[in-house]
């Protein structure tokens, strides 16, 4: 028959348990705050090139009209 597991044992397993999250959880908000600098650079990228297009196409309207009245 398999022993018992005392207070102490518990005590000694929950605190070794918790040690261990507390290390992932650190790893785990490390990598989420690497993810959320990527994310917002991925942004501004998203903004400038949507700028592009839009100041291009503003452009290319521009040209259209004026070559029109001409």
């Amino acid at each position: 028959m398999p022993n018992k597991p005392t207070a102490a044992t518990i005590h000694t397993e929950l605190q070794v348990h918790i040690k261990e999250n507390e290390e992932r959880w650190k790893t785990n908000f490390k990598q989420l705050d690497k993810l959320e600098e990527q994310i917002a650079r991925l942004q501004w990228w998203i903004i400038g090139g949507v700028s592009s297009i839009g100041i291009s196409l503003f452009t290319l309207i521009l040209t259209f009209l004026i070559r029109m009245n001409y």
